[in-house]
């Protein structure tokens, strides 16, 4: 059941239902809002998007990864050739 089927419609003094897509904001009189910045700000609260006040770090995340890989290999690598050379007997 759709909040419009359970709860009635949106504008009840218009009588028609107002769909808006995601992301975009209108006024009741079907002009686009004006209320935000160019750089995505709204001028009522001055508050940027959460995504650009806290930006994604999968990359910084993800180099971190690799690199620590990278440095469990080259222990790994050593680990087994002091291992082997303590273990063979020169003859």
């Amino acid at each position: 059941m759709s909040r419009i089927q359970k709860f009635g419609r949106r504008n009840e003094a218009s009588g028609r239902q107002e769909v808006r897509s995601r992301g975009t904001r209108s006024r009741e009189d079907g002009q686009p809002d004006t209320d935000r910045l160019d750089d995505g700000t709204d001028i009522e609260s001055g508050l940027p998007p959460r995504r650009k006040k806290h930006p994604s770090n999968k990359q910084q995340t993800a180099r971190l990864y690799y690199q620590a890989l990278f440095l469990i290999f080259i222990i790994l690598i050593v680990g087994l050739f002091l291992f082997g050379k303590r273990t063979v007997t020169p003859s």
